[in-house]
């Protein structure tokens, strides 16, 4: 849900809403009103206002929350269109009505049971089904994992919602059977709290202090590191170069001044190079949108590399009326880094094959750049989006893929890595389906 405008998002807000609705009744009608009561702060007006919020949560968890669920499910569902959802939205509302209708109000509300059962069960059983349909069928890595965490904890959930709420009171007038539920929150919990563990929470592993504290000091000391050797190295010409400057001006028969001269200015020129390259890339990014079209863009961004590469060969299969809102600055840069990567990763002297195209789902829209290069080993695969890791020593300071990975959080997207040794690299940018528009 990295979108919080993207119809998904409000639809998982209006069941959470909705299913809140029951946990509200409750409350009211087990703590409110027996606390007001007992201090003699409660009056008939006061009960009567607290007892119609009551139905319209009893009812909303009842009636709403699996009608939520089920919108969720399809707005997940990257085969179906926007306009046959939204038709799905008004059908699949009908049901709402004659439960109002078949319901008991007055004094309290008893909903007809049996009739919700057999329009909700199906309901949620579906929306289960297309959950796991599209974790199964999910292709990136990040999103996948970001689905398992989502099935680990509305399975559980729904199916203790389906048996309580609607099959034991429908079937076996058991009414008490929910207070079961912080048991099964507390499952829940302890599932989430494994795999949170194992695999991270949405790309934040547990443990955060400690671990970001050592990834923050490794990353400090790497870079300091480089840092301070590029210094060492050019104070140390400096010193040689002033040295000889120094002798020249003693002895007539020293190397030429200009010479030395130069070569200061080249080391001074090398020293402000690195400083500002690392400035710019550990700055506070700053997002300036606009329409840009994405051809375009990706065209004027690969055109240096191939007039200057003989052995590239970059293929573009990018729509031409595909419009991206974006920072134009920021996302050529992005490309430049990945391509600028792909051809210093290629080491072989063999010619370099870059791919770039895209996929577009109901979600999201991705720029995928593939390279024929010798791919990533798996022990640097984690570590390749840290500030000052790099491979290529001596080369640049390890902050290109930093700071594309920061743009893209920025605007909300994901940059993701698939990557085997000797097999090439796949880097997608994922943008929200709401940065894209169709001329």
């Amino acid at each position: 849900m990295n979108d919080p405008k993207s119809t998904s998002t409000r639809w998982a807000a209006f069941t959470l809403y909705a299913a809140g609705g029951g946990g509200l009744s409750r409350t009211i009608t087990e703590t409110i009103i027996p606390y007001l009561k007992m201090y003699h702060l409660s009056s008939h007006l006061t009960e009567q206002v607290l007892l119609n919020i009551q139905k319209v949560g009893s009812f909303m968890n009842h009636a709403g929350a699996p009608y939520g669920f089920l919108m969720y499910a399809l707005t997940t569902t990257p085969k179906l269109s926007s306009r046959f959802t939204k038709i799905l939205g008004y059908v699949l509302w009908l049901p709402i009505v004659p439960s109002i209708f078949v319901s008991k109000w007055w004094p309290l509300l008893q909903p007809n049971f049996k009739f919700l059962f057999f329009w909700c069960v199906p309901y949620y059983l579906i929306g289960i089904v297309l959950i796991l349909t599209s974790f199964i069928k999910e292709k990136s890595p990040t999103t996948r994992q970001e689905k398992l965490f989502l099935v680990v904890i509305i399975t559980p959930l729904v199916l203790f919602q389906i048996i309580v709420n609607y099959t034991l009171k429908a079937f076996f007038n058991n009414d008490y059977a929910w207070r079961l539920m912080p048991g099964v929150i507390a499952l829940v919990f302890f599932s989430f709290f494994i795999l949170a563990t194992r695999y991270g929470s949405l790309g934040i592993r547990l443990r955060i202090e400690r671990q970001n504290l050592n990834k923050t000091m490794k990353s400090l000391v790497s870079g300091t590191s480089i840092l301070n050797h590029t210094l060492k190295n050019e104070l140390l010409k400096i010193s040689l170069f002033s040295d000889n400057i120094r002798k020249i001006t003693q002895n007539s028969e020293g190397p030429d001044l200009e010479e030395q001269l130069k070569g200061i200015e080249q080391s001074l020129e090398h020293l402000k190079h690195m400083t500002m390259r690392i400035q710019e890339h550990t700055q506070e990014i700053i997002i300036q949108e606009s329409e840009c079209n994405l051809l375009d863009l990706v065209s004027e961004a690969v055109k240096h590399f191939i007039s200057n590469h003989e052995n590239v060969k970059i293929s573009i299969n990018v729509p031409e009326k595909i419009n991206l809102i974006c920072d134009r600055i920021h996302q050529t840069e992005i490309i430049n880094n990945l391509i600028k990567n792909a051809i210093e990763a290629k080491t072989d002297g063999g010619p370099i094959e870059i791919d770039i195209r895209t996929t577009m789902s109901k979600n999201k829209f991705t720029l995928i750049i593939q390279d024929n290069g010798p791919g990533i080993i798996k022990e640097n695969l984690g570590l390749v989006m840290q500030p000052f890791f790099s491979t290529k020593k001596g080369k640049n300071f390890g902050l290109g893929l930093s700071y594309c990975f920061n743009v893209m959080q920025k605007i909300r997207g994901q940059l993701v890595i698939i990557s085997e040794e000797k097999a090439g690299t796949t880097v997608l940018l994922e943008y929200p389906i709401s940065k894209v528009v169709i001329k």
